[in-house]
């Protein structure tokens, strides 16, 4: 519902966690609570966010502990996932998403490790297949603008490409048609998408049905003569 309602996720955790008005949360306040929830993506404690933000180890935990009580279902969902046990051997299984169990070897960090791995990897998978599709989507309708386009390069959630200057006004309204349709242009990978979901659900919860939500997905576009 936050994404339907186009809410800004670190505006309405300030605004919960300080007491403000989400529209009065200042830009340096925004960065920190945003700070805050990509850091829980990789397990971070109230000491490490301290040293990061270099604030007293006493707001830390207080942000912390505001941002799992705002979201009481992500501290359900990385309880769950820190269950999960090791095999005889020690090494641990979790589900990914798009492909079968990973096995965890030699963790230095578990917290980390179990908390990040499932986001992380399926926000990657779901970045790499936007473009594969993107590129398909480009090869069928605009096969002209092809020979202009090259893919450089994917890091986590970006895509980089490199285009011919005559072209990129065209080629930057096609790839903001393509996200504004992205469930259409891309509905076989969202149906093996939801069935990798079914299945690693039912592997952290033990429960057989659930309702996803398709919310929209939104893109950034910046253009630049070098990489």
């Amino acid at each position: 519902k936050v994404y339907i309602d186009n809410v800004d996720i670190y505006r309405r955790y300030g605004s919960y966690s300080t007491g403000k008005k989400p529209e009065e949360i200042t830009k340096a306040e925004r960065q920190v609570f945003k700070a805050v929830v990509l850091g829980l993506q990789y397990g971070i404690g109230a000491s490490s966010l301290a040293r990061m933000l270099k604030m007293s180890q006493r707001r830390a935990k207080k942000l912390l502990d505001d941002y799992f009580e705002l979201f009481k279902y992500v501290k359900k969902f990385r309880q769950k996932l820190l269950g999960v046990k090791p095999n005889k051997y020690g090494f641990y299984y979790i589900p990914s998403i798009t492909r079968n169990k990973v096995e965890l070897r030699c963790i230095s960090n578990r917290e980390l490790s179990m908390s990040n791995f499932p986001i992380q990897s399926l926000s990657s998978d779901f970045n790499l297949m936007i473009f594969y599709y993107f590129m398909k989507y480009l090869r069928k309708n605009y096969p002209e603008l092809i020979k202009h386009i090259e893919i450089v390069n994917f890091v986590h959630d970006a895509g980089y490409f490199e285009v011919k200057e005559e072209v990129v006004d065209k080629f930057t309204k096609i790839l903001e048609d393509f996200y504004k349709n992205l469930y259409v242009n891309m509905n076989e990978f969202i149906d093996f998408l939801f069935r990798g979901l079914q299945k690693f659900y039912r592997y952290i919860y033990k429960e057989k049905k659930y309702v996803f939500l398709l919310v929209p997905m939104k893109g950034e576009i910046e253009i630049s003569e070098h990489f």
